[in-house]
């Protein structure tokens, strides 16, 4: 996997337990809240328009950055704010 993708998918989960400040783990996060949509793999569910969060393409930012905001917001219509669940 290269650095892009690497940092997609880790930085989700590491954001998750971590910088969300959130006392379960990363992995307890992941499979309670993002796994409905993004899959055990982080491959999306097309049906539902949730992205491939494993590959190389960076829909809504780059970088940490991108990603907290994403979590915490959400995106209108499209990924339900995860601030509040977490």
């Amino acid at each position: 996997m290269n650095n892009s993708r690497t940092l997609k998918l880790t930085g989700c989960l590491f954001l998750l337990g971590a910088a969300l400040s959130y006392a379960a783990p990363a992995t307890e996060n992941w499979d309670n809240h993002c796994v409905k949509c993004h899959g055990a793999d982080g491959k999306g569910n097309q049906a539902l328009g949730a992205p491939n969060l494993s590959d190389n393409i960076w829909l809504h930012g780059y970088g940490e950055t991108a990603i907290i905001n994403m979590v915490n917001n959400g995106k209108v219509n499209q990924m339900p704010a995860q601030a509040e669940k977490l």
